[in-house]
């Protein structure tokens, strides 16, 4: 059983630690450069650590979660549209929570919660192409 639910769930699971992984250097790196005054405010903070973020992301899911997909030309591509988009909704996110006078840390939380489930569709589906949105035949 154990097995069957490793073989079935294999992706899901990688893309879950790829993520956990870059989403702890994000929140260092976001936490970092806004703590220590190099940038006061947390929206540019945030952007600032995002951007950085996203070449370690696209490595570690391109050779991780989707490493028995084969290579394509427009991956990168596509991953940094879907990265933008992201980037747009999680900028956004921090800037009203601090419009709104509330913590840094709750946009990020926003952001943990809204990021991985949209984007582990989009890139199984749409970046990447697989075929198995999980282990499963579509």
């Amino acid at each position: 059983m154990i097995a069957e639910l490793a073989r079935r769930y294999g992706r899901l699971g990688r893309y879950l630690l790829v993520g956990a992984g870059t989403t702890g250097f994000y929140t260092v790196l976001m936490i970092a450069v806004h703590t220590s005054g190099w940038i006061k405010d947390p929206t540019l903070a945030a952007a600032a650590a995002f951007i950085a973020t996203q070449p370690l992301a696209f490595y570690l899911h391109s050779r991780t979660t989707y490493g028995d997909v084969a290579r394509a030309r427009f991956q990168l591509t596509r991953f940094l549209i879907v990265a933008g988009v992201m980037f747009l909704v999680t900028a956004g996110t921090m800037k009203l929570v601090d419009m709104a006078g509330l913590p840094f840390w709750i946009g990020l939380a926003v952001g943990y919660v809204l990021g991985p489930l949209v984007t582990y569709v989009v890139n199984a589906l749409w970046v990447f192409r697989t075929k198995k949105l999980l282990e499963l035949d579509l």
